[in-house]
């Protein structure tokens, strides 16, 4: 019985150890991030406004292990201005951004 716990306890560590977590703090290093992403990853972007950015998500992840765009604390990362953020990639999640005072340019 031991060994059948032990067991899965290295699968388990296994799959844990095979996902990266990228801390992003500007749109090149999300592009960098972006490009060396694999399925269950996952982009810290760290917390502070974010004017008139534009951001480009352009990798797949897969379904049950998508790559995850997240705040480093929810409603923290704020975009603004004539801030966009663009899905070009399958099984991508995007969770804690806050979207304030933009609006649509010409």
């Amino acid at each position: 019985m031991f060994r059948y716990i032990c067991l899965i306890f290295l699968l388990l560590l296994g799959q844990t150890a095979l996902t990266t977590e990228f801390i992003v703090s500007s749109v090149s290093e999300i592009d960098n991030a972006m490009n060396m992403a694999q399925p269950g990853d996952t982009l810290t972007m760290t917390n502070g406004r974010w004017t008139n950015v534009n951001i480009e998500l352009e990798r797949d992840g897969a379904s049950g292990s998508p790559i995850l765009i997240r705040a480093e604390t929810p409603g923290s990362v704020i975009l603004d201005g004539s801030s966009r953020l663009n899905n070009g990639g399958d099984w991508l999640v995007v969770s804690g951004l806050l979207l304030t005072d933009g609006g649509l340019t010409g």
